[in-house]
């Protein structure tokens, strides 16, 4: 990859827009190195710790909340692997670190356990909640999570894995 555009909404580095063609060399590789609280679009907010706290997701601008219609393990799983842990030790169905301040932008969320993100399972938009209702999660401390991850570009087929350590 050369050429890299991202505007930060991207789900993965091949939604940027980027050159199929390279003139690089291997001292011009690249290197990331994230944040902890926040990985893809979602955090924890208000917990005593960085494994537990308020589910904050972000989506068109601005951080919102996940009504607790439906919320359950897991849905917390989800979010913990989401976040580098292994697995959820519970989900949180009222605000116990507080209320969420801006939108509530999913309810209703239904995941299997098997997705990588909160967006890969179902949820609706469209909700008769309050931020009470605000869901939360506290996930497993000091775990780790390896994510298997295949590509299929126009150009090529990608694979990587990465190994979050906390």
């Amino acid at each position: 990859m050369d050429e890299v555009t991202c505007t930060g909404t991207e789900g993965t580095l091949f939604d940027c827009q980027y050159s199929k063609h390279h003139n690089c060399l291997h001292s011009e590789d690249a290197g990331v190195v994230c944040s902890s609280g926040t990985a893809r679009g979602i955090r924890l907010r208000g917990g005593d710790e960085k494994n537990q706290g308020l589910v904050e997701i972000y989506a068109h601008g601005l951080w919102g909340t996940i009504c607790n219609e439906g919320w359950g393990i897991q849905d917390a799983n989800v979010v913990c692997r989401q976040l580098g842990f292994l697995e959820a030790v519970f989900a949180v169905r009222k605000s116990l670190w507080g209320e969420g301040d801006s939108v509530i932008l999913m309810s209703n969320v239904q995941c299997d356990g098997s997705e990588s993100t909160l967006y890969g399972c179902t949820f609706n938009r469209v909700h008769n909640c309050t931020h009470s209702q605000d869901a939360g999660v506290k996930c497993k401390k000091g775990e780790y999570y390896t994510t298997n991850n295949k590509y299929n570009t126009p150009y090529k087929h990608y694979s990587y894995s990465i190994t979050f350590k906390r």
